[in-house]
């Protein structure tokens, strides 16, 4: 009788410890990325990757100051670690350091064939080569504090943030010329599937989007900070909050789907 007892008061003691340890949160969102299977994947200012899935957030890896989050096409993700290094998580949550002693990073953005483009405060963007590991300058002139990145063909869209402009880099040549101005201090772009891309205009608290060389207004919100093209929507995060919102790109409704505030 007395085992029975104490093996139930023991049951009880880890059923109470385990709802009262504290629940995962957001503490300031810094970036957002949509993996493969609809999972959103979060970096956080408590040096940790969430991920977002049916309601639930969850750790999906502790790295200190993950200021950018990536899809990697092999599976698995890349994040900037601490603004010098740049490491991989697989899909079996193991990580790894691809790159490291690196100037500021500020972004980085995947190539279909896994290959990294990253963007460096000191005003370049380099590529990480899959196969060899080798880092290569692909543009370093005109660029002032780049910021976002996203791979489009044989381009690269470039937040040019302190140029207040997005830039197109042509791969082939490093050549830079500009795809659109109008912004204030622009620190993220993506591009959707019809080719449009959006951009995370910081300084006018919007999301944005380039038409013919022009921003065009999609969305209201306060010191917008990472943009993700997913389905028919842009998720982004923004400075101050800790928060990820969902923008509806047919209708323009805004909405929050982790976080508070």
């Amino acid at each position: 009788m007395r085992t029975t007892v104490a093996v139930a008061a023991a049951a009880l003691v880890a059923v109470c410890a385990a709802s009262a340890a504290p629940k995962p949160r957001l503490t300031g969102a810094m970036d957002v990325a949509v993996a493969n299977d609809g999972s959103l994947l979060i970096g956080d200012a408590s040096d940790r990757v969430f991920r977002f899935r049916r309601g639930r957030l969850t750790v999906a890896a502790t790295i200190k100051f993950p200021v950018e989050v990536g899809i990697d096409p092999r599976g698995g993700f890349a994040v900037v670690n601490d603004e010098t290094r740049i490491r991989r998580v697989d899909p079996r949550g193991r990580v790894t350091t691809l790159a490291r002693g690196l100037a500021q990073i500020t972004a980085l953005a995947f190539d279909p064939d896994g290959n990294i483009y990253f963007s460096e405060l000191v005003g370049r963007v380099r590529r990480l080569d899959r196969a060899t590991g080798a880092i290569t300058t692909v543009a370093e002139s005109g660029l002032n504090r780049p910021h976002g990145l996203v791979v489009a063909g044989d381009r690269l869209f470039v937040a040019d943030t302190f140029n207040d402009r997005v830039v197109s880099i042509e791969l082939a040549t490093g050549a830079v010329t500009t795809a659109a101005t109008g912004f204030v201090q622009p620190v993220d772009v993506d591009r959707g599937p019809d080719g449009t891309v959006y951009v995370a205009d910081f300084g006018n608290n919007r999301l944005a989007r380039i038409d013919a060389g022009s921003p065009v207004t999609v969305a209201r919100l306060i010191g917008v900070n990472s943009v993700w093209v997913r389905g028919g929507a842009v998720y982004v995060t923004e400075r101050i909050f800790p928060r990820v919102r969902r923008v509806d790109l047919a209708t323009g409704a805004v909405r929050t789907i982790v976080g508070g505030l």
